[in-house]
């Protein structure tokens, strides 16, 4: 091997080392979604105490409808929720 081999070889097992993965373009999946775990355990979500609505510190989505931004969330269940969702979010 010579010294031009040599470089070689040194240059792309460096980067063969260090390549990225590969990106997840493509088709989507055709296996289920993993469902993630609920925020707020119905046993809270549903008991009908002490509920108010706030103003929270920071933008939230709507825990119910899940869409925009807003800035008021249930005091009890810590969820980000519009005025015309709260009742929704929390009656069965």
């Amino acid at each position: 091997m010579d010294y031009l081999e040599f470089r070689r070889y040194v240059k792309t097992s460096y980067l063969r080392s260090n390549a990225e993965p590969p990106s997840l373009v493509g088709r989507i999946s055709n296996e289920p979604l993993v469902k993630r775990s609920k925020r707020v355990s119905d046993s809270v979500r549903y008991d009908c105490v002490n509920r108010w609505i706030e103003v929270a510190e920071c933008s939230l989505r709507c825990g119910e409808c899940n869409v925009g931004r807003i800035n008021t969330r249930c005091e009890k269940c810590d969820v980000g929720l519009h005025a015309k969702c709260f009742k929704k979010f929390h009656v069965v």
